[in-house]
């Protein structure tokens, strides 16, 4: 399968929103080439898009089947944006919005909700990163079941200790090879150490696999 941000004649199959930044984007698009169905296209459009973050991402669900004719949506947040239980929040923010649930599947602890509005039936599948809190926990699992480099995720969860993560795994990796960067990591990695490093995302990705 593959992760495109432009389609260029290419028909998609599943449409990407987020309620994070760029990295879980590029983490998905190395995984992507892990699995099979090639003629799988996941459609990222970054451009052009208002920026919204957490459950308000959200917001434009109602507008995909109609504007795109994409049934089959994947949404991407850090943990630590959703305060409570995210099915419980998601199905609230769903419902707020005028969308109406009617099936949950946990997958891992990411979750497959089957949704309607108007005439539309969408597939939302969630993938909630981090182990309490981001992404980049679970890029400091993978550096250090890979390369035996141990990242300090100790602390209070806030802004400050997000940028002190983000740097010392920038650092760390360029004290390898500067030419190395999360990407190329992921690139380079085999899948069971990507699949206990990413469970979530990789869960979802392993039921988009069932249809190849």
């Amino acid at each position: 399968m593959r992760l495109v941000e432009e389609l260029k004649g290419l028909d998609a199959n599943y449409y990407i929103i987020t309620g994070d930044g760029t990295r879980e984007s590029e983490i998905l698009e190395e995984l992507c080439k892990k699995y099979d169905g090639y003629n799988k296209i996941l459609w990222f459009p970054r451009k052009g898009l208002k920026k919204k973050t957490g459950l308000s991402a959200l917001d434009v669900v109602k507008d995909i089947p109609g504007d795109f004719g994409i049934n089959q949506i994947i949404y991407t947040v850090d943990a630590d944006a959703i305060e409570g239980d995210p099915q419980i929040k998601i199905q609230d923010k769903l419902l707020s919005i005028g969308i109406n649930v009617s099936e949950v599947y946990p997958i891992q602890n990411a979750l497959l909700i089957k949704c309607r509005f108007g005439s539309h039936n969408v597939f939302l599948y969630c993938i909630i990163t981090g182990v309490s809190t981001c992404i980049e926990e679970e890029i400091a699992k993978l550096m250090e079941i890979k390369l035996g480099i141990i990242i300090d995720c100790s602390g209070e969860k806030n802004v400050n200790w997000s940028n002190r993560i983000k740097n010392e795994i920038n650092k760390k990796l360029h004290e390898i090879d500067k030419r190395i960067r999360v990407r190329t990591l992921v690139r380079d990695t085999e899948i069971s150490y990507l699949e206990e490093s990413f469970p979530n995302i990789c869960a979802i990705l392993k039921e988009i696999e069932k249809d190849c």
